[in-house]
C-alpha cells in the first residue's frame, strides 16, 4: 500500500490499525495537504455489517462541522475497497496521554470542555456516538481534543435514541475486551442501559464520558473486572471507588461532576452535554478566580437525623472485617489520605534512605542536595529529637541500617570502591566494616547480608559474618549487567526480597529463598522496584515502584502470591521504606525532583525548559536549537522522555517525536536527522532514525539483538551498544544501517564519547584489580588504554577536537558537578595517573585549567554549551498502613 496512489491520494505511511480499520497517512495531490485514509481490514472488508458500520461512520461524522470532531472529507472506493478520507491529525490519543496516570486539573477541564462541546454538537444533530472512550479522543500537538470513530454512531430522525438491536458492542482494539468465550466488545465505558439492551439516547454518551473523566482524574477505570460479566456487574450494581481516594488532589467540584455523570439512573444523570460542559467551564472559572465552585443542579444536603448516623456507624463496624479481607485479596488501590501523614524532618534539600532501630526509637537517614550523591549521615531520636550529624566527608552515601543492638549505623559509599562503613550512634570516627560491599543489613547479631561485585558491575546478594567468614551466595543476577543492589530478609528468615537493576533501569523486585535460587518476580510488574521491605509479621511485602506511571509510590502485596496494591498516590513521590516495629505505619522519604536544561552563550546562562523533568540536552550543529528530553518526574525517565527542541532565537519550543518515550538520542553532524533509542513492547532496546524536517518516516534499524545508546560521530557513522547474551559490545554502522561492525573485541558497560577524528572512544568497562570498573579512553587502531577514573566522572570531546571536557562530582554548585576544560595536543588523550583521576589535583596542569561549576555538554564552539540543574526537596514522613 505504501507508495500507491489511491484516487488522488498518494499513500506515504501506515499510521495504525485495529479490528475495524487500517489507517494510512496520504498526500492529497490535488490540494497539496496530508490526509488520513481509513480502509476496512481485508478479513472484514466483505462483511455486510462491517461495511454498514463503515458507511455509518462516514455519514455521521460528515454531517458534523465542529473544531473538536475529526473532519471527514469524502467516502469513496478503490479497486472495490471502501475508504474514508479524513483530516490528518498529529499528536496522540487520550488513551496514550493517560497511560495509567492522572492528568492535571487544568488539562482535565480544558479537554473535558472541548469533548463535551463536541458531544453537544453531535447530539444536536441527533447523533449518538455510543463508543466514547480515550482511544477515540485524539489530542493534537496544540493540545486540543478531537473526537474520532463514529463507527457505532446512530443517526436518528427525532430524539437521539437507538433501538436495543442497534446498541451493539464494538469490535475494536483489544482494550478492556471481554474474556475468551464471551461477547466481544469494549465494555468498560458502556452505560447501564447499553448493557441492559434498552433504547439508548444522548445520555449514554454522557455516562461513557463520565468514565473518561474518571480515568483522566485518577489514571484508572471506575468499573473493572477480569471478564465482561464482572465488568457488567460493576457498572450495573457497584459504586466506583471515590476518585479522591485514588488522587487526593482532585477538587470537590470535579468529583461532583464525575459522580453526576456516572449516575446509573439516567434520569438523574446529566441530561444534556451542554449541562456538563457548563459545569466544567464554571469549575475552571472558579478555580482560576480562587472561589468555590457551585452547581445549580446540586441541592444543598439536608440535615440528617442522628439515628441515621448511628445506623451508618453500626453498618460501618459490621463491614470493617469484610473490607479488610477484601482489600488484602484485591488489586484495588488502598491509597491513604496524605493528611494522615506525619512529617518527621524539615530540611530544605533532600533527606533519603531512612532506617529504624529495632525498637523503633531511633531514625537514621542521609541528607544531601539530591537522593544519590554526596551527603551526610544523621540520626534522630523519635518522635521529636533533634537530628545529629554523624559524618563529615564528601563521599556518596547510600543504604543505611542499624546494628541489632542499636549501637551502630552502617552505610555504604560509592566511588572507586563500594564499601560499607559503621559509625557509633553516639558519634565517633566511621570505621570500615567491609570492602566490596553495599546495601548491608544485619540478619542476626553475627551475620550480615549485602551486595558484592562479582565482576564489572555485576552485583550479587551474599551473606557472611562481619569478618566475611561463612560467606555464600544468596542470589546472582543471570546477566553480567545485572545489579542486585538491596536485599531484605523476611521475619522468619526463609525469604529475601531483592531490588535489582539491569544496566540502565530498575527491574521488578524478586523473591528468592534465603537458601539460594532464582526465585520469582513479585510486586507490580509494569515498572521498576526501587526499595523493598517486609511487614513485621511477614504477611506483607512492601515496594517502592514507579509502576503507576506517575512517579514512584508505595505498593504492597500479600505474601507470597497476593495481588499488588498501590497504597500511596499524589503529585509528590515516595522513596524508601522503614517499617515501624508495630507494623501500623512506615517511614518514607516524600518529595520531588525538578530538573531544567540551560544554555550558556553570548547572553550568559539561560534557562530553556520550563516544565516537566528536563534532561539529556544536546545543541544542534549550528547552535540555534537545543534538543532535550522531558519526563513527568525523575523516576519516569526510566521509561524515557519526549524529545523536544527549543529555538534559541525565538524561544519557540516544539515536540520532535510526539508521544514517543525516547531513552537516549544523538543528532547527525548536519543536524538533519536524529538517532534514538526506545523500548519495544517486550521492554527491549531498539534503535530508530528520524528526519528532523520530516522528509521520511521514522524507521527502525532491524536487529535480532537489543541495541541502545546511539552516538553520531563526525563522519556520520552511528556508534551504539549491542546486547549479546549476558554482555554488551560496542558497534558502529552507517545511518542507513549498512556496514555494521563490532568496534571493540571486549565487552563494555557504557559508551560515553567518540573523538571527532574517530581515533578514540571513551567507555566504561570492567577492570581488574581493586576497582571493578573504570572509564577509559581506548584507541580504535590498537594501543594501550588511558584510564580516566574509577568512580563517577564523564568525558566528552569538544566538536573541534581541541579540548576534552572532564566532569566529576563536586560539593560546590547546585548541580554538584564541576567540568574542567583540558587542552589536547594533536588530538591525543591527556596524561592521567595510572589509576585515573581520584582528585582534582590529578588533572594535568590542574592549576591552569579553566572550569565550570556544572556538568556541561559541548556546543559548536567553545563559547556555547548546555547543562542541567537539579532541585530536590525530600523529607521523611510517617505514613499509616491501610
Amino acid at each position: 500500500m505504501i507508495g500507491q496512489t489511491i484516487s488522488h491520494y498518494r499513500v506515504v505511511q501506515k499510521l495504525g490499525g485495529g479490528g475495524m480499520g487500517v489507517v494510512y497517512k496520504a498526500e492529497d495531490t490535488e490540494l497539496g495537504r496530508f490526509v488520513a485514509l481509513k480502509f476496512l481490514p481485508d478479513d472484514v472488508a466483505q462483511d455486510a455489517q462491517s461495511l454498514e458500520r463503515f458507511r455509518r461512520e462516514a455519514r455521521a461524522a460528515s454531517a458534523l462541522n465542529h473544531p473538536n470532531i475529526c473532519t471527514i472529507y469524502e467516502i469513496s472506493q478503490h479497486d472495490g475497497r471502501l475508504f474514508i478520507a479524513m483530516e490528518y491529525l498529529e499528536g496522540n490519543t487520550l488513551k496514550h496521554m493517560i497511560a495509567g496516570r492522572p492528568l492535571g486539573l487544568e488539562q482535565i477541564l480544558d479537554l473535558g470542555t472541548e469533548v463535551a462541546d463536541a458531544l453537544d454538537a453531535a447530539h444536536t444533530k441527533n447523533i449518538v456516538h455510543r463508543d466514547v472512550k480515550p482511544a477515540n479522543i485524539f489530542i493534537t500537538e496544540r493540545g486540543h481534543a478531537k473526537v474520532l470513530d463514529f463507527g457505532l454512531a446512530k443517526v436518528t430522525h427525532g430524539p437521539a435514541t437507538a433501538s436495543p438491536a442497534e446498541a451493539t458492542m464494538t469490535r475494536d482494539q483489544p482494550e478492556h475486551l471481554t474474556s475468551p468465550g464471551a461477547a466481544v466488545g469494549t465494555v468498560a465505558y458502556m452505560s447501564p442501559e447499553q448493557i441492559r439492551g434498552k433504547d439508548v439516547d444522548a445520555r449514554t454518551d454522557l455516562f461513557s464520558f463520565g468514565v473518561v473523566l474518571y480515568e483522566m482524574a485518577t489514571g484508572r477505570l471506575p468499573f473493572r473486572g477480569d471478564t465482561s460479566g464482572t465488568t457488567f456487574d460493576a457498572i450495573l450494581n457497584r459504586p466506583p471507588t471515590p476518585p479522591v481516594r485514588l488522587n487526593p488532589d482532585i477538587s470537590d467540584g470535579l468529583e461532583r461532576i464525575i459522580n453526576k455523570a456516572l449516575e446509573k439512573d439516567r434520569d438523574i444523570r446529566y441530561q444534556h452535554a451542554s449541562e456538563l460542559r457548563a459545569d466544567l467551564k464554571r469549575l475552571k472559572r472558579d478555580t482560576e478566580s480562587g472561589s468555590k465552585a457551585t452547581f445549580a443542579a446540586e441541592p444543598e444536603p439536608r440535615k440528617r437525623h442522628s439515628l441515621l448516623w448511628a445506623a451508618l456507624a453500626a453498618v460501618a463496624l459490621a463491614l470493617a472485617a469484610g473490607v479488610t479481607f477484601m482489600l488484602r485479596h484485591s488489586g484495588q488501590p488502598v491509597a491513604q489520605n496524605s493528611s494522615q501523614w506525619v512529617q518527621l524532618t524539615n530540611f530544605t534539600d533532600a533527606v533519603f534512605m531512612p532506617a529504624l532501630s529495632s525498637d523503633g526509637r531511633m531514625l537514621a537517614f542521609i541528607r544531601g542536595s539530591q537522593n544519590f550523591g554526596p551527603g551526610q549521615l544523621y540520626v534522630k531520636l523519635l518522635p521529636a529529637g533533634d537530628p545529629v550529624q554523624l559524618t563529615h566527608d564528601e563521599t556518596t552515601k547510600w543504604g543505611t541500617a542499624f546494628s541489632p543492638d542499636g549501637s551502630r549505623v552502617a552505610y555504604g559509599t560509592a566511588g572507586d570502591e563500594w564499601r560499607t562503613w559503621v559509625v557509633p550512634v553516639l558519634g565517633g570516627q566511621p570505621q570500615l566494616l567491609l570492602s566490596n560491599a553495599s546495601g548491608l543489613t544485619w540478619i542476626d547479631a553475627q551475620h550480615v547480608m549485602f551486595s558484592e561485585i562479582k565482576s564489572g558491575w555485576h552485583f550479587a546478594v551474599v551473606t557472611a559474618t562481619e569478618s566475611r567468614s561463612e560467606q555464600r551466595d544468596v542470589y546472582i543476577p543471570p546477566r553480567e549487567t545485572g545489579m542486585a543492589h538491596y536485599s531484605a530478609l523476611s521475619p522468619d528468615g526463609k525469604w529475601v526480597l531483592v531490588v535489582e537493576m539491569d544496566n540502565d533501569h530498575w527491574l521488578p523486585c524478586r523473591l528468592v529463598p534465603f537458601s539460594g535460587g532464582a526465585g520469582k518476580s513479585v510486586g507490580p510488574q509494569n515498572g521498576g522496584c526501587i526499595t523493598a521491605a517486609w511487614s513485621p509479621d511477614g504477611k506483607w511485602m512492601y515496594f517502592t515502584s514507579d509502576a503507576g506511571g506517575h512517579g514512584s509510590h508505595i505498593w504492597r502485596q500479600a505474601f507470597p502470591d497476593g495481588v499488588p496494591q498501590q497504597i500511596t498516590t499524589g503529585p509528590t513521590e515516595e522513596d524508601g521504606i522503614a517499617m515501624v516495629p508495630d507494623g501500623r505505619s512506615f517511614i518514607s522519604s516524600v518529595g520531588s525532583d525538578e530538573r531544567t536544561v540551560w544554555v550558556h552563550d553570548q547572553q550568559g546562562d539561560r534557562q530553556i525548559s520550563s516544565e516537566g523533568y528536563a534532561y539529556g540536552s544536546d545543541l544542534s550543529p549550528d547552535g540555534n536549537n537545543l534538543f532535550y528530553l522531558v519526563a513527568r518526574s525523575s523516576s519516569d525517565t526510566q521509561r524515557g522522555g519526549e524529545l523536544s527542541a527549543s529555538d534559541l532565537r525565538s524561544n519557540q519550543v516544539s515536540k520532535v517525536l510526539p508521544g514517543i518515550a525516547v531513552l537516549s538520542f544523538s543528532l547527525s553532524p548536519d543536524g538533519k536527522r536524529v538517532a534514538y533509542d526506545v523500548r519495544d513492547e517486550n521492554g527491549k532496546h531498539r534503535l530508530w532514525l528520524a528526519s528532523l524536517d520530516h522528509r521520511f518516516t521514522p524507521r527502525e534499524f532491524e536487529s535480532a539483538a537489543p541495541e541502545s545508546w546511539p552516538l553520531y560521530a563526525s563522519s556520520g557513522k552511528i556508534y551504539f551498544q549491542v546486547s549479546e547474551g549476558d554482555v554488551d559490545y560496542l558497534y558502529r554502522m552507517n545511518d542507513d544501517g549498512t556496514q555494521r561492525e563490532k568496534v571493540l573485541p571486549d565487552p563494555i558497560i557504557d559508551l560515553h564519547a567518540v573523538s571527532p577524528d574517530e581515533r578514540f572512544v571513551a567507555v566504561r568497562r570492567a577492570t581488574k584489580g581493586d576497582n571493578p570498573t573504570a572509564i577509559e579512553i581506548l584507541p580504535l587502531n590498537g594501543g594501550p588504554a588511558v584510564r580516566v577514573c574509577s568512580n563517577w566522572c564523564n568525558v566528552e570531546w569538544t566538536r573541534d577536537g581541541k579540548n576534552l571536557y572532564f566532569s566529576r562530582p563536586s560539593m560546590k554548585g547546585g548541580s554538584q558537578w564541576r567540568t574542567y576544560v583540558i587542552p589536547l595536543s594533536g588530538g591525543k588523550p591527556p596524561s592521567f595517573p595510572a589509576k585515573g583521576v581520584q582528585s582534582d589535583k590529578d588533572l594535568p596542569n590542574f592549576a591552569a585549567l579553566q572550569f565550570v561549576e556544572e556538568r556541561i555538554h559541548p556546543g559548536p564552539g567553545s563559547s556555547i554549551y548546555s547543562f542541567g540543574r537539579l532541585n530536590s526537596h525530600w523529607n521523611l514522613y510517617r505514613i499509616p498502613v491501610p
